[in-house]
């Protein structure tokens, strides 16, 4: 859904008023239900610890029925369960969490996987779960990253309900890995296969904000997928107002502790101190016959797993859990049903990109196959020219015993060189310097072109692209892209290029993309040779 539009703004506006009236806990969005039946139109969900006859409420703390024509739907929102952060002075805690589970007998991965458990040397005993694999941007294929909940690297302390986080991860320095399943490992030895250090991380409790990245070592061997969904195919966008209407927005995930799970997002929850990015509410898909309070979306341990819809385009990671009554989605039904909080992908990625200090600019690893098993190379990058040009660089101890021969000439300037030898290719070049830095811009501030990017699959096109050249020549751009042509997302980009580009680059892509030539599933060679035989 797009945090701009005018229910999203409706919301944020009746925030400050609805969080006034006692008992309200939190504000958000979704579809209006009455008896636990969707109505099939918008309404402003209004959390509560518990709800009270109308005659014991007094007018003045009363949820008004309707706000700015909106109608609210007031939600019964139990026992909420987040991770906490601890205050800047050692063992301060922020707050409490659910208590950890029991040590599950999931054993470390030969190939790292979205849904494999995860820790930090800091803690023995809780795991929270890969979410998924990440690349550099400027760098696909070399700078390999995991995607977690900041909560899960954490070291805690307490039992059950006073269960606290005492200590955050450092950047650099604290090693993450995989625990030993038997119970028996201990800060001292924990982790002894680490897989890499806490690089990054961003927290706000009871917030989407509960990410962090994890820079995996080389010789790591990883891949683009999840554990039994398969490889992960794109970047799915956010539901709709229209899917909130008809709960239609169905997702799956793999997670350390429940394993392979569905369900479906049925609202939103906003907190203000989060900015006016929500998390999105999954109830579990319920068995017949099945009392809703014993089936799980996810329960802690499965915190940071990837959430993905059914043709695995990712979509966001799980962050926290509730409880709600459970008539407030299932008609006639009693008790409460867990719900479960995901943070959405798009919003980390932004945020990783431009509000935190280092910033990351990264994108999910795209596994084109079960078997598109890859490792963390063990070369360097290095950038060049104020270029954001990826340059191999050999390792320190290479260079010494003159092992790896030095390659002096990054990629950008290789393939400036092999366009230049045909027409068509010299033109792209001069595109490419008169547009270029608009271009990287536009991707990289202006959100209408972020959000096409993404979701068209033109980011996936790009580390295609970014390979081809540095690559076996037999490896080809893709045909299909998020299962649709890839001429299609070229006509996407254009689309919101031009519209948000000036009157120049308008002017240049209208000019250039109708005279591109096919270049799907074809060979770095194969789009040279293509380009030597397209006249100008």
């Amino acid at each position: 859904m797009d945090t701009d539009s005018d229910f999203h703004a409706a919301v944020r506006r009746a925030e400050e008023t609805l969080l006034r009236i006692p008992g309200v806990h939190a504000v958000g969005g979704g579809a209006k239900r009455a008896g636990g039946v969707n109505q099939g139109f918008l309404a402003i969900q209004v959390y509560v610890e518990r709800k009270l006859p109308l005659s014991e409420v007094a007018p003045d703390e009363r949820v008004p029925s309707t706000v700015e024509g909106y109608p609210t739907n007031v939600v019964t929102m139990i026992d909420r369960r987040y991770a906490a952060l601890p205050e800047p002075a050692p063992g301060e805690p922020l707050g409490k969490r659910e208590p950890p589970p029991e040590i599950d007998a999931q054993l470390a991965d030969d190939v790292l996987a979205g849904g494999g458990p995860i820790a930090s040397r800091l803690e023995d005993q809780y795991r929270g779960s890969i979410g998924l694999l990440m690349e550099d941007v400027a760098a696909p294929g070399k700078k390999i990253y995991v995607l977690t909940c900041f909560h899960s690297l954490c070291k805690l302390a307490g039992i059950e309900n006073n269960q606290q986080v005492i200590e955050a991860p450092v950047r650099e320095k604290t090693v993450v890995g995989q625990v030993d399943p038997n119970g028996n490992c201990s800060s001292s030895h924990c982790c002894n296969d680490g897989h890499g250090e806490f690089w990054q991380g961003d927290f706000i409790p009871h917030s989407w904000r509960d990410v962090a990245l994890v820079r995996l070592r080389p010789g790591t061997k990883y891949i683009g997928g999840i554990k039994e969904l398969g490889p992960v195919k794109g970047i799915a966008p956010n539901p709709t107002e229209t899917q909130y209407l008809d709960d239609s927005y169905l997702v799956r995930k793999y997670g350390n502790r429940t394993g392979k799970t569905g369900g479906r997002i049925v609202d939103f929850v906003r907190n203000p101190a989060a900015g006016p990015v929500v998390q999105f509410v999954v109830i579990p898909h319920i068995p017949q016959g099945t009392p809703p309070d014993s089936v799980y979306f996810g329960i802690p341990g499965d915190s940071g797993a990837a959430v993905v819809t059914p043709d695995v385009r990712a979509m966001g990671i799980v962050t926290g859990v509730a409880k709600f009554e459970a008539k407030e989605f299932f008609p006639g039904a009693t008790g409460s049903v867990n719900g479960t909080f995901v943070a959405p992908l798009n919003a980390i990625m932004i945020q990783l990109r431009d509000n935190v200090t280092p910033k990351y600019n990264v994108t999910p690893v795209l596994a084109t196959s079960p078997t598109d098993i890859r490792t963390v190379p063990a070369n360097l990058t290095a950038l060049f020219d104020g270029e954001e040009v990826p340059v191999r660089m050999p390792s320190t101890a290479a260079v010494a015993s003159r092992d790896t021969p030095l390659r002096p000439t990054e990629i950008g300037v290789r393939v400036r060189d092999d366009l230049s030898g045909s027409p068509f290719g010299r033109e792209l070049v001069a595109f490419w310097e008169r547009h270029g830095a608009e271009l990287v811009n536009l991707v990289n501030h202006d959100r209408q072109v972020i959000a096409t990017w993404h979701r068209s699959g033109a980011s996936a096109v790009y580390q295609h692209l970014g390979r081809l050249p540095d690559i076996d020549a037999a490896a080809r751009l893709p045909v299909m892209v998020n299962d649709e042509p890839l001429a299609d997302c070229v006509t996407r980009m254009h689309a919101v290029l031009a519209r948000r580009g000036s009157d120049e680059l308008r002017a240049a892509l209208d000019d250039l993309v109708p005279r591109l030539p096919e270049l799907a599933g074809l060979s770095y060679p194969r789009i040279l040779a293509t380009f030597e035989a397209t006249r100008v």
